[in-house]
């Protein structure tokens, strides 16, 4: 039987949506969630980006959050400060839910919910161009109820809008290789344009992106598409990077928060130690760009005394991106094992152990889809190198910079994707 690319939606994808759709709305209003008074280490960036966006609403501008904050422990943060440790995105999408609805943090759950609703949509697109109905059916199905999309609904953190609007960036490349004209490739320029903004690590999929459009179909039409694509991108960016060069008199494309994250890497921690005498003299008496700088130097200059003590240390951490239930965010389950053995709390560590079990089956399942994907007789389906891409480059980035679990969500659509190709059908779809 032929497996089909294209046609009406199957009924089977409505009614995932209607389970995925009861298991996110219930869990962000049904379910408590975790103040952010309550492992505080893994929720500080929750705050930060709580209150850049509550200025936003306000009228201040885009100040204080990552920029306001310090890691001097001597200086007082200084709320005007300019945000420069982030980009632009999230928090303006928190600032305009609370421009409407005031600082309600239970609606940003529910528009967080809807988001990662409609991640499914693409999601089923793009898997049904590259692999057929049926590996579609299984890869909204598993997404539909995959854990961490569910619980990073909950929390003020990008990694529900960057999972949405990567996959909608490639859905949009995907629908311009399906019929080329120019308004397609600007939607997907623009598209990219806002993801990289969103998170900076995403800047190597569009290339990739680019390069796979090109090596797909190398023709002149081609060329003038991608060249459109490509200044669809830097127009979307402009803004920011405008802003950025007038207030930090520097070319910043999405913020400094780069040094420190280096630095952390090198010295292989999970966690920060503010009171730590090297991080102290590093920062004392620097504003947040000059720490930046700092911490950037300082890392280059371990990297370049000790190349091999920091790759093993790498190395080392680099388990920790990818084992994960995600649990470390749920109220009840947020403590570590060790935690709820010596208590004697059985049902905690059985919920724990199995979230782990779940994610890190599907991660095999989609490194065994990628396998099968890319050893196939005959060259790659160009939809695949495409869905591949955000994988190699979010695990790349995070091999070298610092890897906490949550960083991993982006990335597991199409991790999903390749699971779902385990159940593709005889015909290869493009």
């Amino acid at each position: 039987m032929r497996n089909r690319a294209s046609g009406s939606w199957p009924l089977a994808f409505w009614a995932l949506l209607l389970v995925a759709a009861a298991l996110r709305f219930g869990y962000v209003v049904g379910y408590p969630q975790l103040p952010v008074s309550v492992n505080a280490a893994a929720l500080a960036d929750y705050a930060l980006y709580d209150e850049v966006g509550r200025n936003l609403a306000d009228g201040k501008g885009f100040v204080g959050g990552f920029a306001a904050a310090t890691y001097d422990a001597k200086a007082m943060a200084d709320p005007r400060a300019p945000e420069i440790g982030v980009g632009p995105i999230y928090p303006a999408f928190l600032g305009g839910i609370y421009r409407l609805a005031g600082h309600r943090v239970g609606v940003v759950r529910v528009v967080q919910a809807a988001v990662s609703l409609l991640l499914l949509v693409p999601l089923f697109a793009i898997t049904r161009w590259t692999f057929g109905d049926r590996a579609a059916l299984v890869a909204t199905a598993l997404a539909s109820v995959y854990p961490a999309f569910i619980i990073y609904s909950g929390l003020l953190l990008t990694e529900t809008l960057s999972a949405t609007l990567l996959v909608a960036a490639l859905w949009a490349v995907l629908w311009a290789w399906r019929s080329a004209v120019a308004w397609r490739w600007a939607l997907a320029g623009f598209i990219m344009g806002v993801v990289v903004l969103l998170r900076s690590e995403v800047l190597p999929v569009a290339v990739i992106a680019a390069a796979v459009s090109f090596w797909r179909r190398p023709a002149g039409p081609t060329v003038r598409m991608l060249a459109l694509y490509a200044a669809v991108i830097c127009a979307t960016m402009a803004p920011w990077v405008v802003r950025n060069y007038y207030v930090f008199h520097r070319v910043i494309p999405v913020s400094a928060h780069d040094g420190d994250t280096l630095w952390i890497t090198v010295k292989g921690w999970t966690e920060w130690h503010f009171d730590d005498a090297e991080l102290q003299a590093l920062v004392r008496g620097r504003s947040y760009l000059e720490q930046q700088d700092a911490f950037h130097a300082a890392a280059v200059r371990e990297i370049l005394n000790h190349p091999m003590h920091v790759a093993m240390t790498r190395l080392r951490r680099f388990p920790d991106f990818w084992l994960s239930g995600h649990t470390g965010y749920v109220a009840g389950f947020h403590e570590r094992f060790a935690d709820y053995r010596a208590r004697g709390a059985a049902w905690p560590s059985f919920v724990k152990a199995s979230l782990l079990t779940m994610n890190t089956a599907l991660i095999v399942a989609g490194l065994i889809g990628i396998a099968r994907a890319f050893t196939r007789p005959g060259p790659p389906l160009p939809g695949a190198l495409l869905i591949a891409a955000p994988i190699v480059c979010i695990a790349t980035v995070h091999l070298i910079l610092f890897a906490a679990p949550r960083y991993q969500v982006p990335m597991m659509p199409f991790m999903l994707v390749f699971a779902g190709s385990l159940w593709q059908g005889p015909a290869r779809i493009e």
